[in-house]
């Protein structure tokens, strides 16, 4: 599972991988990077800037800073104060309900090595790492994978490093790959990032081995189904529009979620003195009176969601706002 089952939790978080365990994952991804004191840590990006309130190069970061980082409300509110996970007390909450695939970005690679099989999880797992580092991962004994798009890279790579594993984008997957790698006892991982519904489809018709995905409930159900998911619904303007309810009326919003509505979509607009508002048109088009304020609209959200998402459509917001709403969201 990528990232953790990135789709319901943030990234790379505990929550995120607790989750991964729940739903079938038969491995959890873990993205190394080492701080400046030498832990290891589950991050993907090389700056905190992304998935954290904080700023700056990761490598940099004393295990005292990390652990002041909020990495759970930049994904939803419910995950605020969510940290950033070590490798090590990963595996200790994991070990036994989940196998263990190390993406190694950086660090001292020798010492993670040392680390894994003191763990105890030398044959939980496998690793994906930079070329120049192929070497030495392949003389250690533990396993790996490399990426290949062909058979002629398929077998130079068998040629050269005999790894176990092999991982193929869904554009170059075919019964031919797919053959030739396990006639050399290699086996094969398809890669979908993202939400491409269509080739978790398509990979059900192929004898892979492994699938590294974002959305493993959603592939579990196609598994079941043969079938793509049916569209999620998303509230236009802000709620439930009919003739009860108007675009932004907060008893609309509210029943967009009891619907179970995927989510609801916000036009944001932002006035002349610096005020938010919820509105389709421009502001100075409209009286002060007909408009919602967008902090009691937020207030509402937070109290009706908890699994659904919020659109903004970010109309005509400065960069501190912008700044603001992603923050909070």
């Amino acid at each position: 599972v990528h990232r953790g089952a990135n789709r319901l939790a943030p990234e790379n978080t505990l929550a995120a991988a607790e989750l991964a365990a729940e739903l079938g994952g038969t491995y959890l991804e873990i993205d190394v990077r080492q701080n400046k004191e030498g832990i290891f840590y589950n991050f993907h990006d090389a700056t905190l800037d992304r998935t954290t309130d904080g700023t700056g190069l990761f490598r940099e970061q004393s295990a005292k800073d990390l652990a002041k980082l909020d990495a759970g409300s930049w994904f939803r509110h419910e995950f605020k104060g969510a940290q950033i996970p070590t490798v090590e007390s990963l595996i200790e909450a994991l070990k036994g309900r989940i196998n263990f695939y190390f993406d190694f970005k950086s660090g001292d690679l020798h010492e993670f090595m040392d680390s894994v099989k003191s763990w105890g999880v030398a044959d939980q797992c496998f690793f994906n790492q930079p070329d120049d580092l192929v070497a030495p991962i392949s003389k250690s004994g533990l396993p790996f994978k490399v990426n290949v798009a062909t058979i002629a890279e398929l077998e130079a790579a068998v040629q050269d490093w005999h790894p176990p594993m092999v991982e193929v984008r869904s554009d170059d997957l075919s019964k031919d790959l797919i053959d030739a790698a396990h006639a050399l006892d290699v086996k094969v991982m398809l890669y979908v990032p993202g939400d491409q519904y269509k080739p978790y489809l398509r990979s059900l018709d192929f004898d892979i081995d492994v699938i590294n995905l974002d959305n493993p409930g959603v592939f579990r159900a196609m598994e079941k189904e043969r079938a793509l998911p049916p569209p999620q619904w998303i509230a236009h303007r802000g709620s439930v529009v009919n003739a009860e309810w108007s675009e932004y009326n907060p008893a609309g919003i509210r029943e967009a979620f009891e619907r179970a509505y995927a989510g609801v979509e916000f036009d944001v607009w932002q006035t002349a003195d610096g005020a938010l508002v919820c509105t389709t048109m421009p502001p100075w088009r409209l009286s002060m009176g007909v408009l919602t304020a967008l902090p009691t609209t937020l207030w509402l959200i937070c109290k009706c969601t908890r699994r659904s998402r919020v659109v903004i459509n970010l109309a005509r917001l400065s960069s501190t706002w912008r700044k603001f709403l992603r923050r909070l969201y």
